[in-house]
């Protein structure tokens, strides 16, 4: 994807650092391809080898760079690794080798081309993050360092807006890159996943994920900052990413249940309910939802506002709380709210004090 981006983005004169052992081959053929192109392109590519979660390596790739170049018109911060696993066998290495390639990289590579130039001459950058909208299943540990990449970039348009800066984001869902063949089944997986997961119903090419990179960066995208490109055949509109097998562990909300004789009184309610309220704050609203089954209180009885004071008071509850009208929306509580003789099934509902 990095060739892609570099291919598409030749007429800005684009000068691509990459992995070190891969550096040469990747030039030539960048290079071979833009002028096979465009034959009077002016466009170069110089290969820098850069460990991107070293601090030190960062800050001597922007160097050289100035040196070389004089500037740094764009950063696309598109550096990045994971691996396939369910997070509860992520280990804190793993989890920390995720976080400096993708959060740590970016944050590093962002923060010293600010610095180093574009602080006081603008730039455009785009970071290349992946589709969060659903969650991650398998990589909730790049999934959270994607996300924090993305947060970052709705902070800094801000912050450095005033240095003519832009910085968005591109989202890329399934594309036919090179990086599929990392996969043990390939790009077969990948077809048949954009066949059931995206709305177009096709993998995505490396040329549109450029495409999209190359507006941002260009005078056309001039007035956007801060925003997210899905790049992903309205993947990101589309269902869930891993199906859940069948299982009982979710359970409703259990309201507390007070338990009262049918000949006791009000206040004696009053004093159940209190016993079972816990809450730090000394006076605050409180929404009761009671409900009684039997011949001494209505099936359903409606909702009542009372407040617990700074005493631990509930003012309020009276007798005439009893006395409104029946809710006839059986469902409320859900289908298996069913109150039981004896029983007083309270629902709590805390507003903001």
């Amino acid at each position: 994807m990095n060739i892609g981006c570099s291919q598409n983005n030749s007429q800005y004169t684009d000068h691509l650092s990459r992995n070190f052992e891969r550096l040469t081959e990747a030039a030539d053929k960048i290079l071979a391809d833009v002028k096979a192109a465009n034959p009077t392109s002016e466009g170069s590519v110089h290969p820098i080898a850069c460990n991107i979660r070293s601090e030190e390596e960062v800050s001597n790739l922007v160097d050289e760079t100035l040196a070389k170049f004089k500037r740094v018109d764009f950063l696309v911060n598109n550096a990045g690794g994971q691996f396939r696993s369910l997070l509860e066998d992520v280990s804190l290495k793993g989890w920390q080798a995720v976080m400096d390639t993708n959060l740590n990289g970016t944050f590093l590579m962002t923060k010293k081309v600010y610095h180093a130039y574009m602080k006081e001459h603008g730039g455009s950058i785009v970071n290349i993050i992946i589709v969060l909208d659903k969650g991650s299943p398998w990589l909730a540990h790049s999934a959270a360092a994607r996300a924090g990449i993305e947060s970052l970039s709705k902070s800094l348009p801000v912050e450095w807006a005033s240095s003519g800066i832009t910085l968005n984001c591109v989202a890329p869902g399934i594309i036919l890159s090179s990086g599929v063949e990392n996969y043990p089944s390939g790009a077969e997986m990948f077809e048949y996943a954009a066949e059931k997961a995206t709305a177009a119903k096709r993998m995505g090419s490396v040329e549109e994920v450029s495409a999209s990179v190359l507006y941002y960066l260009s005078p056309a995208g001039s007035y956007v900052t801060g925003d997210t490109m899905h790049v992903d055949g309205g993947w990101h509109l589309m269902g869930p990413l891993l199906d859940v097998p069948p299982h009982e562990n979710n359970h409703p909300y259990d309201e507390f249940v007070v338990d009262i004789d049918p000949g006791e009184s009000v206040a004696d309610l009053k004093v159940a309910i209190k016993e079972k309220i816990i809450y730090p704050y000394p006076a605050h609203k409180l929404q009761l939802f009671l409900a009684r089954k039997g011949d001494e209180w209505l099936d359903w009885a409606g909702a009542a506002s009372v407040t617990l004071d700074e005493h631990g008071t509930l003012q309020g509850f009276g007798d005439e709380m009893f006395a409104i009208p029946r809710i006839n929306n059986a469902n409320l509580f859900g289908e298996n709210f069913q109150p039981g003789k004896g029983e007083v099934h309270v629902l709590l509902v805390l507003p903001t004090p």
